[in-house]
């Protein structure tokens, strides 16, 4: 069965929300364990960096 051009196009979509969530999720994870390893070495300017790096980044999913 052929799939028609709409149905290709929603399919691609889907793909894209795929990897767009676990490249989200992987940014995510990926900060908080650098703002975890900032916090556990004392690195104060990293932290606020990172901690707003990461406020950025759940400010742009939502």
């Amino acid at each position: 069965m052929k799939k028609t051009e709409k149905e290709v196009r929603i399919v691609d979509i889907y793909i894209q929300m795929i990897i767009d969530e676990a490249l989200f999720k992987r940014k995510k994870h990926v900060l908080e364990e650098k703002i975890n390893e900032a916090i556990d070495s004392g690195n104060q300017p990293l932290f606020y960096e990172l901690a707003n790096e990461y406020s950025n980044l759940l400010t742009s999913a939502s």
